[in-house]
């Protein structure tokens, strides 16, 4: 399996698996929200492939865009000025599609704490905002974290294609250590049991 597929996979499984998960709390475990929805319908159900197939379809146009250099590459990438921009974002990619992937929850935030909602007439600001906030805050984050540690797994493995000689940090993009990365995931581990709570309550 080519390391395409592989991360188109491990994107659409992160933000599918985190996108169900959501809605799942939302329309059948979430107490508070359980008191102001109506039934779930076929609408909802239509409604949320609709949206989720929208920003998934977005987001890989996207992607396919900022790393379509670096994904079609079969060798190592060129030196001087004309191709770094590539050579920066092949570095960069993980950190990059972790980004996106963040961006477009806090789109799904929106869509579905406030534009459904309002479509269906039944829009409460504090119910919105307090959705919104779970989503973009909680949910995006912790699947943005998902699909940078899998994605950079996968593409370690094609990065000595592209640099075989190994000089990472002359491509100028910031290349984080193993120790800040377990900082940074020891932090979202401190930090999003606390917003889990404040959501909840």
């Amino acid at each position: 399996m080519s390391s395409k597929l592989r991360i188109f996979l491990v994107l659409l499984g992160g933000n599918l698996g985190g996108a169900l998960l959501v809605f799942v709390h939302l329309r059948f475990l979430d107490p508070f929200a359980l008191d102001q929805v109506a039934p779930l319908g076929w609408r909802e159900v239509a409604f949320f492939i609709v949206a989720f197939s929208t920003l998934l379809i977005g987001g890989r146009a996207m992607a396919r865009r900022y790393a379509s250099t670096v994904l079609r590459a079969t060798g190592p990438l060129p030196d001087g000025p004309a191709h770094a921009r590539a050579r920066r974002r092949a570095v960069q990619l993980p950190g990059f599609l972790a980004a996106l992937s963040m961006v477009l929850w806090v789109l799904a935030a929106f869509v579905w704490g406030f534009f459904w909602p309002w479509l269906i007439g039944n829009f409460n600001l504090q119910a919105a905002a307090r959705q919104a906030f779970g989503m973009a805050l909680v949910a995006g984050p912790t699947v943005g974290l998902f699909v940078f540690l899998a994605t950079e797994r996968i593409w370690r493995e094609r990065l000595p294609l592209l640099f075989p000689r190994g000089d990472l940090a002359a491509s100028g993009a910031r290349n984080w250590r193993v120790r800040t990365r377990m900082l940074v995931v020891f932090l979202f581990a401190s930090i999003v049991p606390l917003l889990v709570m404040a959501v909840a309550t």
